[in-house]
């Protein structure tokens, strides 16, 4: 409150909490019979002080509506209860979503990671609820990544709060159409040996259901009339608890038979699935034109990582052949520049080290099993031919062999991470420059481990840092890690305000980077040294700024540091510090003022300077410190007193009629 004149007060406020006040005045304590109401609304929306909330974020089931909040708040932490002045229902407000499926956004798989298109979701404001809601419906179960932004310029735009957000989109309820048989079972098999061919779950949208728990039932019967009538055989369905139930059955009479697959959804409606299979007293001749190579191992591998693949040899019916004895050549070659060609070694599963990678090892039972290993990450061309010359089929989405092969990158290896040696730390610094490295994120064989734009992966390196051997708070490092998804790299920037000997520790998740090629792995030692003198920041202290008797020097301090308080310890020099006394009092007359002030280095190692005061005459100065030519500490310091000294018999006078001679 002030006085602007003519009786006139003037009240001013700043208030940060939005709520309804009201004034109430007095004068000198006696209440003044006017008061007024008024109300304070939040601010601007600020993204870094908003939140959002909500199932939503967190989870979905495809093909449903999921549902989420976001909450506008002012920099004060005032929740709007309006929109934003904005021309977009949003009010500014915008989001972003990307789902990633299969192995996730490792290595950038291509089609792994799709953005989701803005019309599958919406956010608009509730003017009951005073909130923005937000919702979508998406079709491909996977980590969907949300991203809720404001738009704005620095320190208003920005994502929100805890942004991006992981949500965990599982399939929906098992649509028998879309679900997958397979196995050459669905063809039939041998008298004596079990046929086993196994039902994948998947919803209405292709979406593999990662959850048991499906009311499959099974039946079976023999086609057609036969005497004595041919009793059916066991079938079995058991629930792999993962989406994927496996159905055994083992005929005992040559015939052809009618398995029914029944999925209940509810009690009024039923899906139903027919299949005709033969059992065959013996296995016919084998058709390779109708033999497979079926696994993951077909189509993609993962340096370091095992990968398999089963060929299994049938006859011109497509059931099972039964014994072994085909003899193939599996060869897996680079389509790049510094690959490694493989050709897997024929084994049977009697012979010694068959479990070994980069193997084909003849079950003897009809299949083949093949093991190998890549250690590049590329595109490799798979072949799969006899000794004689012969393909067998060909796998879907290829036209011929050599199939394409696409390794990937293995886990992150912190081990084999490394610093970029081409962007080493400096061995010194000043406090308060900024400092760089980058780490490179590497597998255990030395690939790049990349991760696709659009989502949420990455690997959660750290920088550990301790300064002269004591633990750093983050405030004084400043640290940044800036991911590179596409180059399998993160920028470390750092500007270390404190001085002295810092010792970084760069690890994964606790353990220390580079180990493979360093016993010590990679720690880094920075000498930092303080930055230039800053009068501002520098201390002063001591006696004399309280003042003292007059007539005698009193002494105070000057610390000389640095813009973040660190003691400048080299190239100081006397001349630096300046001071000055000046008496804020007249000097009448008969009286003569007598004032002097200095500053001197005491102490180079330290950076102290010892000022000097000396006010011969008594009464209140001002006394005015700088260090190369900029007032230090808080200077100046005014209505220092200096009160009167004891009595001195030399400086004594005596006056008056009677001080004369007789």
């Amino acid at each position: 409150m002030s006085y602007s004149g003519q009786g006139l007060h003037l009240v001013r406020y700043n208030i940060p909490t939005a709520e309804r006040y009201t004034v109430l005045l007095s004068v000198d304590t006696i209440p003044v019979p006017v008061s007024e109401t008024f109300v304070v609304k939040p601010g601007p929306a600020v993204a870094a002080m908003s939140t959002a909330q909500g199932r939503g974020l967190q989870s979905a089931v495809a093909g449903q509506k999921a549902t989420f909040a976001v909450y506008s708040t002012d920099r004060f932490g005032n929740l709007r209860d309006t929109p934003e002045e904005n021309a977009s229902a949003s009010g500014g407000w915008f989001v972003s979503m990307s789902v990633s499926v299969g192995r996730g956004e490792s290595s950038c798989e291509t089609g792994k990671v799709s953005a989701i298109p803005a019309d599958k979701h919406n956010l608009n404001w509730n003017s009951v609820s005073k909130h923005y809601e937000g919702d979508y419906t998406i079709q491909i179960a996977g980590l969907l990544s949300i991203r809720v932004n404001l738009a704005g310029e620095v320190g208003i735009g920005g994502p929100v709060r805890d942004s991006p957000f992981v949500s965990i989109v599982v399939a929906g309820n098992t649509h028998f159409p879309s679900c997958i048989l397979s196995g050459t079972a669905i063809k039939g098999t041998v008298l004596g040996i079990d046929g086993a061919f196994s039902i994948k779950a998947r919803d209405k949208f292709g979406n593999e259901r990662t959850a048991g728990g499906d009311l499959f039932r099974l039946s079976i019967s023999a086609l057609g009339s036969a005497s004595p009538p041919v009793l059916p055989p066991p079938i079995i369905l058991l629930d792999g608890k993962d989406g994927t139930y496996t159905v055994t059955y083992k005929p005992t009479v040559a015939a052809l038979y009618k398995i029914e697959i029944f999925l209940a959804y509810n009690q009024s409606l039923t899906h139903t699935r027919s299949l005709t299979i033969e059992a065959l007293a013996n296995s016919g001749f084998v058709s390779l034109l109708l033999s497979e190579a079926t696994g993951t191992g077909v189509s993609s591998a993962v340096s370091g990582v095992a990968s398999r693949f089963t060929i299994t040899a049938v006859d011109t019916k497509g059931i099972r052949m039964t014994t072994g004895g085909l003899s193939f050549v599996v060869t897996l070659d680079p389509i790049f520049t510094g690959g490694t060609n493989l050709q897997l070694v024929r084994k049977t599963a009697f012979d010694a080290n068959s479990n070994e990678v980069n193997v084909i090892r003849d079950e003897g039972d009809g299949t083949y099993t093949a093991t190998y290993t890549v250690n590049k990450e590329g595109r490799y061309g798979l072949n799969v031919i006899t000794v004689g010359g012969e393909t067998i089929k060909v796998p879907p989405g290829e036209t011929e062999w050599p199939v394409s092969v696409i390794a990937y990158s293995g886990a992150t290896s912190a081990a084999h991470s490394v610093l970029d040696p081409s962007l080493e730390l400096p061995t010194a610094s000043t406090a308060g420059q900024t400092v760089m490295t980058r780490i490179m994120a590497r597998d255990s064989n030395g690939n790049a481990q990349c991760y696709a734009a659009e989502g949420v992966g990455g690997d959660p390196f750290e920088v550990v840092a301790t300064i002269d051997g004591n633990a750093v708070r983050s405030n004084v490092l400043s640290l940044n890690l800036t991911q590179n998804k596409a180059g399998g790299y993160y920028d470390v920037s750092m500007a270390p305000t404190k001085a002295g000997t810092y010792e970084f520790s760069f690890r994964l998740k606790g353990a220390v980077l580079s180990t493979m090629f360093s016993p010590n792995g990679a720690l880094r030692q920075v000498m930092v040294r303080a930055a230039t003198l800053d009068a501002t920041f520098s201390i002063i202290s001591g006696p004399a700024l309280l003042g003292g008797p007059a007539g005698i020097a009193s002494a105070a301090n000057v610390y000389a540091r640095d813009m973040y308080g660190n003691p400048i310890s080299d190239g100081l020099s006397s001349s630096q510090c300046g001071a000055a006394i000046t008496a804020e009092f007249s000097v009448g007359a008969g009286r003569t003022l007598s004032a002097s002030a200095g500053c001197d280095l005491t102490d180079s190692a330290l950076g102290i300077f010892t000022l000097r005061f000396l006010a011969g005459t008594s009464g209140k100065y001002t006394f005015d410190i700088t260090l190369d030519g900029r007032r230090a500490g808080f200077s100046p310091y005014a209505s220092v007193m200096f009160a009167t000294g004891l009595s001195d018999a030399a400086s004594t006078t005596v006056v008056g009629a009677g001080s004369g001679a007789a």
